[in-house]
C-alpha cells in the first residue's frame, strides 16, 4: 500500500469512528463503548507505524493527564477495595480519558469534524423525534425516556443546546449558521420535555454566560425575545397539552421549594448521608477515605453505614427507606465520587476538567471563538453535576467528545494553533 492510499484509508477510518461516535451519543449506548473502543485501537496501531502522529498525541499536557488520570484510577482501584468487578467497572466507564488525545489528533482534521457534525446532526434528529413521539409518556408525571435515562437525556440536550447556540453565533457561513440554529432548537425542545432540572440550571447558566461575556449588547434582546416567545406560546401549548405543560410548569416551580418538595427533600438528606459517610471514613477507615470505596462497591457500604449512623433522624431514614435510598447514586457528582474514588483521584479529575475548560477558554481568539464552547459546555457539566452523579457515567464520553470536537474546531481555513499546545 503506497503513502497515498494509506492516507486515504487512515482517513476514512477517523472519519467513520467520529461519526459512529457522534451517531451514537444520541441513539445507541453500545455504540459509545464500541466506538470508543475502536478509537483506542485505531490509536494504538497507529502508535506503532506513525512517528508524527505519536508527537502530535502526546504533545502537550492534555493527553499525559488524561492517560495518567486514567491509570492512576486502575491503581487506586486495586488497592483498595481491590475488588475485580470494581476495576473492570472503572475500566469501562473511565475510558473517555484516554479518548481525549486521539479525539483531539482526529478533530484537527475539517474533514473529521464535517463527519462528526454529520454523525451528531442526524442522531439528533432521530432521537429527538422519537421522544416526540413518545410524548404521552409526559401524562401522569412520567418523564419522556424513549432513547437514554431522564439524567441523560437532559444532560445529552443540554449539552447539544450549549454547543450549537455558541456554533449558531460564531458561525458565518449562513447555512451552517441555519443548521447549528435548528440542531439547538430541536434539543432545546426536548430538554424542556426531559423535566430534567439540573440541565435546565446548567443550560441556562452556560449559555446566559456565554452570551453576557460574548455578545453582551445582544444579551437583553435575546432574553426578551426568548421571555415574549415563551409567554406567547405558553398557553396555547397549555390547552393543546395541558398534562404535559402542568408536569413541566411543576418541575419549574419545585426548583425554589428545597425543603417542600420531596424529590429536593430526598436530594439533601442524600448529601447529608454522604457527607457524614466521608467524615466517617476519615476517622474510621483511611483506605476507603483516600481510595474509594469502589464504583460498585458503595452500596454496600453507604448501606450498611445508613443503618447504623445516628446522623440522620428517623423521619429522614423513612423518607429514604420509602424509595429504596441509599442505593448507588447520591444525587451529586462530587460527593458520589469522592465516595467512590476516594479523595486522592477524586480532586484530581476536577481539576483536569476545569483546566481543559479553561484550555478552551485560552485558545479562543477574536478571530475564532468556537473554542468557547469547550469552556461553557464543562461550565454546564459542572453545574449538572451539582445535582447527578454523572462522572464515570455515559455523561463524561458526551462531554469529551462535545469539548474536543469544540476545542479543534474554527471558521475556514482551519486554525493551526492547537489546544494540545496551549
Amino acid at each position: 500500500m503506497n503513502s497515498r492510499t494509506s492516507s486515504n484509508f487512515q482517513r476514512y477510518i477517523e472519519g467513520f469512528l467520529v461519526f459512529l461516535m457522534g451517531f451514537s451519543i444520541s441513539l445507541w449506548k453500545p455504540g459509545i463503548y464500541v466506538s470508543s473502543g475502536l478509537i483506542l485501537l485505531y490509536m494504538l496501531v497507529m502508535l506503532t507505524r506513525d512517528t508524527e502522529y505519536r508527537k502530535q498525541l502526546f504533545s502537550g499536557w492534555v493527553p499525559k493527564a488524561a492517560f495518567a488520570l486514567f491509570v492512576l484510577g486502575i491503581v487506586t482501584a486495586s488497592i483498595h477495595p481491590g475488588i475485580p468487578s470494581d476495576i473492570a467497572h472503572y475500566a469501562r466507564k473511565a475510558m473517555f480519558l484516554p479518548i481525549v488525545a486521539p479525539l483531539l489528533v482526529m478533530f484537527r482534521s475539517i474533514s473529521n469534524r464535517r463527519w462528526a457534525l454529520t454523525g451528531m446532526t442526524i442522531a439528533l434528529w432521530i432521537g429527538c423525534s422519537m421522544n416526540l413521539w413518545n410524548i404521552d409518556q409526559l401524562i401522569d408525571e412520567q418523564r419522556i425516556t424513549a432513547t437514554w435515562d431522564v439524567s441523560a437525556l437532559g444532560l445529552m440536550t443540554g449539552l447539544f443546546v450549549t454547543l450549537f447556540t455558541i456554533f449558531a453565533f460564531e458561525e458565518t457561513d449562513r447555512r451552517l449558521k441555519i443548521l447549528y440554529s435548528l440542531n439547538a432548537a430541536i434539543a432545546f425542545v426536548i430538554l424542556v420535555l426531559s423535566t430534567s432540572r439540573g440541565p435546565w440550571i446548567g443550560t441556562f447558566i452556560s449559555v446566559a454566560l456565554y452570551m453576557i461575556w460574548a455578545h453582551r449588547k445582544l444579551t437583553l434582546w435575546a432574553a426578551i425575545i426568548t421571555a415574549v416567545t415563551l409567554a406567547l406560546a405558553w398557553n396555547p401549548l397549555k390547552q393543546l397539552m395541558p398534562a404535559t405543560m402542568t408536569n413541566i410548569e411543576s418541575r419549574a416551580v419545585s426548583i425554589f421549594h428545597t425543603e417542600e418538595t420531596e424529590s429536593n427533600r430526598i436530594r439533601l438528606t442524600l448529601w447529608k448521608l454522604a457527607t457524614a459517610h466521608i467524615k466517617d471514613k476519615w476517622q474510621n477507615d483511611q483506605a476507603a477515605f483516600w481510595l474509594g470505596s469502589g464504583t460498585e462497591n458503595h452500596i454496600n457500604e453507604v448501606r450498611e453505614f445508613f443503618a447504623r449512623t445516628d446522623s440522620l433522624t428517623d423521619q429522614q431514614k423513612n423518607g429514604l427507606s420509602k424509595w429504596d435510598y441509599p442505593g448507588n447514586d447520591l444525587h451529586n457528582m462530587y460527593l458520589d465520587t469522592t465516595a467512590k474514588m476516594g479523595m486522592i483521584w477524586s480532586p484530581l479529575i476536577f481539576l483536569f476538567l476545569l483546566a481543559l475548560g479553561w484550555s478552551c477558554f485560552k485558545k479562543s481568539r477574536p478571530t475564532n471563538r468556537f473554542p468557547l464552547a469547550g469552556a461553557f459546555l464543562m461550565m454546564n457539566f459542572l453545574v449538572v453535576g451539582f445535582f447527578y452523579d454523572i462522572m464515570l457515567h455515559f455523561g463524561t464520553f458526551f462531554l469529551v467528545y462535545f469539548v474536543t470536537f469544540a476545542a479543534e474546531s474554527g471558521p475556514l481555513p482551519q486554525s493551526t494553533t492547537s489546544l494540545r499546545q496551549a
